[in-house]
């Protein structure tokens, strides 16, 4: 008998972990809370990245953040099934420094970001783009884009 997979998962890897979000007065983690969930019920804690789910968190998380690395994805996109592990590299390092936003429900952050192709990482000073990082069609990101990216002054 094969072992039993979620269908997008190879038999016997380990499952990724999901955004932890915590409770202001409680630090244990819960995986019921969501960021959409108002900031003053629950503060962000230090995990992998979070992931934006709705617009207003991510105006909330810019301008309660200096610099900020916001990488917009698709989940259908494999160039971001393959960038994604490279992101999540640089976020471990910097873990207060990096978001996510799913683009395929998102089209008016992706309008007002003007972004056209997945993946992106824009870089946010004080809740503005200073620095953005675009998908070549076809292509993708690679590592050393973004190193290029971070290492910039």
């Amino acid at each position: 008998m094969e072992p039993q997979t979620n269908g997008n998962q190879a038999p016997n890897t380990p499952r990724r972990k999901l955004p932890c979000f915590a409770a202001a007065d409680n630090p244990k983690p819960s995986r019921f809370a969501t960021a959409a969930t108002t900031p003053r019920q629950k503060t962000w804690r230090k995990c992998i990245m979070s992931k934006i789910h709705v617009e207003f968190d991510l105006e909330e998380a810019l301008k309660s953040k200096g610099r900020v690395f916001v990488l917009f994805y698709a989940s259908w996109c494999p160039f971001f099934q393959r960038f994604l592990p490279i992101f999540e590299k640089y976020a471990r390092e910097n873990p207060e420094n990096c978001l996510r936003v799913k683009t395929d429900d998102k089209a008016k952050l992706c309008e007002r970001y003007s972004v056209d192709v997945v993946p992106t990482v824009l870089l946010f000073e004080k809740g503005k783009v200073t620095k953005r990082l675009d998908g070549a069609r076809g292509v993708g990101l690679e590592e050393k884009q973004l190193k290029k990216l971070v290492d910039a002054p």
